[in-house]
């Protein structure tokens, strides 16, 4: 049989300051045939991205350093990051709630593929960025 090599997955970046979390997404898109790395706030997540040029970026949106949003907005000037789907993850987890809704409508306007809430299902959070 044939076996994938692992340079053929694509490359996740997830960036996020709680690094539980971090971690266990990253598990979950490994289950689901991606490859990770994992930055710790904004400013080492953009550095991570212009190093490794991921296929897909999910941005926490509340990190110190830099927010997601901002981070985001950086990534975004840059020509190399033009196609790249990037996902923001709110802690924010109604989104009905003024504070989502604000933030959801900030990355969106910056150019975010989707916006998501770490309260969702990790399933689903998989679900939508491979069906992006």
């Amino acid at each position: 049989t044939f076996v994938q090599s692992n340079d053929k997955k694509p490359l996740i970046l997830i960036v996020d300051d709680t690094a539980d979390y971090a971690e266990i997404l990253a598990r979950k898109f490994q289950e689901a045939g991606f490859r990770t790395v994992i930055a710790k706030d904004g400013k080492e997540g953009i550095a991570e991205a212009k190093t490794q040029n991921p296929a897909i970026i999910l941005l926490d949106v509340q990190m110190p350093n830099m927010d997601g949003i901002t981070a985001l907005a950086e990534l975004k000037k840059d020509q190399t990051f033009s196609q790249t789907k990037i996902f923001l993850l709110s802690s924010y987890n109604d989104p009905r709630q003024e504070e989502y809704l604000k933030e959801e409508q900030r990355a969106k306007e910056k150019g975010a593929t989707d916006f998501l809430s770490k309260s969702m299902d990790l399933d689903e959070i998989v679900d939508k960025v491979k069906n992006a």
